[in-house]
C-alpha cells in the first residue's frame, strides 16, 4: 500500500509538472510601444461684436440674424430699421490644421428697461479647421420680444466656446 501510494505520488507530480511546462510552451509575449502627441489648444479671439440692431415691437415677436450673412428676418409682431446697427458676431479661431471641432454657445436673456428678451444662438462653423489651422466663424441667433416689450437697450454677456471633438 506504501508502494502504490508512492507511486499515485509520483504520478501526480509527474502530470503536474507536465501542465505547467507545457502552459509556458504555448505562451507568447511582445513587447510594445505606447505614444501620444499633444496638440495646442485652441483659441478664439471675438473680431466683431453681435448686435441685433433697432427692433420695432408691434405685438411682441421674434428677430432672427442670420449666422453667415447678417441678414436680419422679422418675424410677426416685429420690424427692423434700416441702418440699426445690426451685424453678426464673428470670432477668429486658431487650432491644429485638419481637426474637427465643435461650437457651443449656450443661450441667455438680454436685460434692459423692461422684461427680459430670451435670445438663442447660431454658428456657421465648418466643423472642420483649414490645413492651416485658422478659421474665422460667424455666430447670430434669435431674439423674442414680448408684447408691449419697454424701449431701451438691452444686453447681456455670452460665452462662445470652440473644442477639438
Amino acid at each position: 500500500m506504501i508502494r502504490s501510494n508512492k507511486f499515485l505520488l509520483a504520478a501526480g507530480a509527474a502530470a503536474l509538472s507536465a501542465g505547467i511546462y507545457s502552459a509556458s510552451t504555448f505562451a507568447a509575449s511582445v513587447t510594445s510601444t505606447a505614444n501620444a502627441t499633444v496638440i495646442a489648444p485652441m483659441t478664439i479671439a471675438e473680431t466683431q461684436a453681435l448686435h441685433f440692431g433697432d427692433i420695432a415691437e408691434d405685438g411682441g415677436g421674434t428677430i432672427a440674424l442670420d449666422a453667415s450673412t447678417g441678414v436680419r428676418t422679422p418675424g410677426a409682431g416685429t420690424s427692423v430699421s434700416t441702418g440699426g446697427g445690426d451685424q453678426r458676431g464673428i470670432y477668429a479661431i486658431t487650432g491644429v490644421g485638419s481637426k474637427t471641432y465643435s461650437v457651443s454657445i449656450p443661450g441667455v436673456s438680454l436685460t434692459g428697461p423692461g422684461a427680459p428678451m430670451a435670445v438663442t444662438f447660431t454658428n456657421d462653423a465648418s466643423g472642420t479647421l483649414p490645413a492651416g489651422g485658422s478659421d474665422n466663424i460667424g455666430v447670430g441667433g434669435q431674439i423674442t420680444l414680448g408684447a408691449g416689450q419697454t424701449p431701451g437697450g438691452y444686453s447681456a454677456s455670452y460665452t462662445v466656446t470652440v473644442d477639438y471633438n
